[in-house]
């Protein structure tokens, strides 16, 4: 249905060659773009928190140790690689925030 019609809009009004897509066109399709991401971004988000908390129960551990150790910890991790791949490109002073 509406994945087909919004493909075959932007297949359409694509732009070719050297000529850029009109503001008309792109603006609604980022918008488009952001909605469907931030939807993803939830739903995965929303599954992996209810998968954490299943785990949670079968091990015995209360939510609460659980939001300070494991959900906090797997929050800051992406931070954590970050900095040291910038640290590792040498870029030290990036890598202190």
């Amino acid at each position: 249905g509406l994945p087909l019609i919004s493909a075959l809009l932007t297949a359409r009004h694509a732009p070719s060659g050297d000529v850029p897509m009109r503001m008309l066109v792109s603006v609604p399709i980022t918008l488009w773009g952001f909605v469907v991401s931030a939807t993803w971004l939830d739903e995965i988000a929303d599954q992996l928190v209810g998968l954490l908390t299943y785990f949670g129960v079968l091990c015995r551990i209360p939510s609460t140790i659980m939001g300070i150790t494991v959900l906090a910890w797997g929050n800051s991790l992406q931070d954590m690689l970050a900095c040291v791949t910038v640290a590792r490109k040498g870029l030290s002073n990036m890598a202190i925030t």
